[in-house]
């Protein structure tokens, strides 16, 4: 189960973020997301 999250999708409680939860919001979309991608977010979600 998700977190709560906004009408647009995004978390309504940041620190609530895990990696696993990008995998299971991405199965809703036709986006394909490989190591790479996952990279850039660790990357992003380090600073913020």
């Amino acid at each position: 189960m998700l977190p709560d999250q906004t009408e647009d999708g995004f978390l309504l409680d940041a620190s609530k973020w895990e990696e696993s939860m990008a995998q299971a919001l991405l199965k809703r979309t036709p986006i394909v997301v490989d190591e790479r991608h996952l990279e850039i977010i660790r990357f992003i979600r380090s600073y913020h």
